[in-house]
């Protein structure tokens, strides 16, 4: 079965603004699977999902992925009182 690839939420002490894109997950005769939210820091909305194309380039390639949108975070789960450790 097909290994969802991990993504590390970014660092909090950069300064560039966070992006996330929702994706889709499918299995070996094309049928979606679940979908997930991932995040990134960029400068700007297009150099946000470019860095997601460029991280996810081989399921992207191989239709094991699809992603459906990028758009700025509406909100996102923390780990900590204070907000710098994110949740994956």
């Amino acid at each position: 079965m097909y290994q969802v690839p991990s993504f590390e939420p970014p660092k909090p002490d950069t300064k560039l603004p966070m992006f996330s894109a929702a994706c889709e997950y499918f299995d070996e005769n094309g049928q979606m699977t679940h979908g997930n939210i991932v995040y990134t820091h960029a400068v700007d909305l297009r150099s946000a999902e470019c860095s997601f194309r460029a991280i996810y380039s081989t399921e992207l390639c191989a239709g094991r992925m699809r992603i459906v949108a990028v758009a700025p975070p509406v909100g996102w789960f923390v780990q900590d009182e204070h907000g710098e450790v994110l949740t994956g």
